[in-house]
């Protein structure tokens, strides 16, 4: 009896050291997993921040290059005494560069507004409105 006892307890001992070491295994293989799924993440986050910043160096390369073409137009109109037509989307540029500016929509004129008057609320309203086909642009003084 004393013999089946001392076995069951070497049996209970080996299947416990058994379990320990598949734990441990287990606890390692998952901590190495663990560990390759941060250093991938923190490669992404790399590889994130660099693309931001080309991003912002190609956004910035090109507001230069804008400025300095702008620059270049607005001397040659002042040198030559001409007028200047810029089309564009880009309302912070317009609001800086243009004496008057026509608002459209459609195609078709919806207001004419001096720098003086163009905030971004009053174009953004002269936007908003109905394209009039007979609408009268008056000038501004």
């Amino acid at each position: 009896m004393e013999q089946q006892i001392a076995i069951q307890r070497e049996k209970a001992a080996a299947e416990t050291q058994a379990a320990d070491a598949l734990a441990a295994r287990m606890d390692s293989e998952q901590a190495a997993a663990s560990a390759a799924m941060a250093r991938a993440q923190a490669e992404q986050e790399k590889a994130d921040m660099a693309r931001q910043l080309e991003v912002a160096q190609e956004i910035a390369a090109r507001e230069f290059e804008q400025a300095k073409l702008i620059i270049m137009l607005k001397t040659i109109q002042n040198e030559r005494g001409m007028g200047l037509l810029l089309i564009s989307h880009d309302l912070a540029l317009v609001r800086k560069v243009a004496d008057r500016i026509l608002v459209m929509r459609e195609g078709k004129a919806s207001g004419l507004l001096s720098r003086a008057e163009a905030s971004e609320e009053a174009i953004m309203q002269l936007a908003a409105l109905p394209s009039r086909r007979d609408a009268t642009i008056k000038p501004v003084s």
